[in-house]
């Protein structure tokens, strides 16, 4: 009987690592935002709840996030992820076309969506202040 019990376990433990596997492979072949978003500079324009309107560059990367990475001269450098696309009981992770989220080392978080060739969403620091703003891509930020 503990024969039968663990290699019953096994194969559960099987097929939920080749469904991780699946799904995560899958997002990306599928095209995840990730695929529209690295390598691409947008000129942006952001309103801030606490300061005057301002322009900025933002940049999506390869780099130290398990996903992808976002950068400006402004905040500095996030970690992102694609927007959890499914249900509770069956997400799929890292999976959205469309919809991404990124934070930084201090809580800073940016979300957003994409629409073509431009990109438009809010962000939030840990002292509350927040931001909108939208952006078409542009030239690189170097």
């Amino acid at each position: 009987m503990g024969g039968s019990a663990s290699r019953s376990m096994t194969a559960i433990c099987s097929a939920f690592l080749m469904g991780l596997l699946a799904s995560s492979s899958s997002a990306v072949a599928g095209g995840n935002c990730q695929t529209k978003l690295l390598g691409k500079s947008f000129a942006c324009n952001l309103k801030l709840s606490n300061g005057p309107p301002t322009t900025d560059c933002f940049e999506f990367t390869s780099g130290t996030s398990q996903n992808f990475n976002f950068f400006d001269d402004t905040f500095g450098n996030f970690g992102c992820a694609c927007d959890t696309t499914g249900s509770f009981n069956s997400p799929k992770f890292d999976s959205s076309s469309d919809a991404f989220e990124c934070v930084d080392d201090s809580g800073t978080q940016i979300n957003g969506k994409i629409k073509g060739k431009k990109i438009s969403g809010q962000g939030t620091d840990i002292d509350g202040n927040s931001l909108i703003y939208t952006c078409t891509v542009g030239p690189s930020c170097g």
